[in-house]
């Protein structure tokens, strides 16, 4: 125990930790650049038609089960790859035509890298939270307070490093 400072993520912790929202994300849709899909105005039952690429990081998929049944997309007919890591699920579909559904920010970095194309979903998302998480013995502690402030600085700044360089 105390070896992590600070841990991410976008699901309340356990009892024993503090944890504060450093920005509100939304899901976005993920393709290659140069997809069909991209040909016409995405609607839900063209997202319905193409397999997918699907982010697992932990058994709690709720949210991201609700996003997918509200597109129409049921079952695991139309998933057919399961990655648990953000960086190489967008890797995956550059060279494919997979659709990709995963959080804007993650997305946009990995737009800025790879040839991917991203579009918003045709149906009502909600936002969610991306927290930082620290045990609770931790609240008082004056440094850790600090490189806490120093995090959500940064990521309140996040925007700026997507905008185009003139």
């Amino acid at each position: 125990l105390g070896l992590i400072d600070l841990a991410f993520g976008g699901y309340k912790p356990f009892e024993n930790f503090s944890y504060e929202t450093i920005f509100d994300d939304r899901y976005i849709g993920v393709v290659r650049s140069g997809h069909p899909i991209l040909k016409h105005q995405i609607k839900k039952s063209q997202i319905n038609r193409w397999p997918h690429a699907y982010i697992a990081v932990t058994a709690n998929t709720q949210r991201k089960d609700e996003l997918y049944k509200s597109l129409g997309v049921t079952g695991l007919n139309n998933i057919v790859v399961r990655e648990p890591y953000f960086l190489v699920a967008p890797l995956i579909v550059e060279k494919s035509n997979l659709i990709l559904i995963m959080p804007e920010m993650g997305a946009k970095v990995m737009a800025q890298i790879i040839d991917v194309t991203l579009f918003d979903l045709p149906t009502q998302i909600r936002t969610f939270p991306f927290i930082q998480v620290w045990h609770k013995r931790r609240d008082g502690d004056k440094m850790h307070g600090w490189l806490r402030s120093q995090v959500k600085e940064i990521c309140n700044k996040v925007d700026d490093f997507f905008k185009p360089v003139k």
